[in-house]
């Protein structure tokens, strides 16, 4: 007879508020297969006793943290906070002790910046998310796109490299697009949208709750080797 056993991880973290104190009641929470929206299986113990997922009500009166085991090396979590604020937390990783600081209401409106990554502006395949839906449960305004060269573009075409911003309805954010003059050299800057902060200047873009963001180039450079490449930013604010 042969018995197959699972390689669970174990995960574990404390919640604080904005002065470093646990939160010990009143956390509910999800755990993601990283990078998805798929509420993965997860257990209370390494003998596999299945945990339910979501946990809907959580008190910390004994170790005042979040653990649980999962067949990964890492997750996100997503925490419902008594107050009715939710933090999306990426990337949490096994083993390794984890503290969520909660910020107050105000910081958590302050401008965001979503996952950053570099394009390669050869490659027109690859599509990356930006802001996961998670992280954005009531909507965004997004306020600022813009790309910073990591490798200079050779050749007379290096206007073709344009990497397009969208929103998961495929409402276009913008297009960042080089150009001979002023994308070139390493660290250069490429401009994709900007609200401006007069009362006549462009108005932020909105995104709806529950869409991600993400980016693909849609238009290769063909001018020469290397293609270029730059890494995209988007900042954003949380309604």
């Amino acid at each position: 007879m042969t018995i197959t056993t699972k390689a669970l991880q174990y995960f574990h973290l404390t919640v604080r508020d904005p002065e470093g104190n646990p939160i010990e009641s009143g956390i509910g929470y999800t755990v993601y297969t990283a990078g998805s929206t798929t509420a993965a299986t997860i257990y209370s113990d390494e003998a596999e006793t299945a945990k339910t997922n979501p946990v809907t009500t959580t008190v910390f009166a004994t170790d005042k943290e979040i653990k649980f085991w999962l067949n990964a090396a890492s997750c996100d979590i997503l925490l419902d906070l008594a107050n009715g604020q939710r933090v999306f937390l990426d990337g949490i990783t096994a083993a390794k002790e984890h503290n969520a600081i909660i910020p107050d209401q105000e910081q958590q409106q302050a401008v965001k910046v979503g996952k950053i990554f570099e394009f390669d502006c050869a490659e027109t395949a690859v599509t990356n998310v930006i802001i996961p839906a998670l992280a954005n449960p009531r909507g965004i305004i997004i306020t600022h796109v813009f790309g910073i060269v990591t490798e200079a573009m050779v050749g007379s075409s290096q206007d073709q490299g344009i990497v397009t911003v969208s929103d998961e309805s495929d409402n276009s954010i913008c297009t960042l697009t080089p150009t001979d003059a002023a994308a070139d050299a390493i660290g250069d800057y490429i401009l994709g949208f900007q609200a401006q902060s007069t009362a006549t200047g462009t108005a932020g873009k909105s995104v709806a709750a529950g869409e991600y963001v993400d980016a693909v180039v849609t238009q290769a450079t063909a001018g020469g080797t290397p293609a270029g490449k730059y890494k995209v930013y988007v900042e954003y604010i949380q309604l």
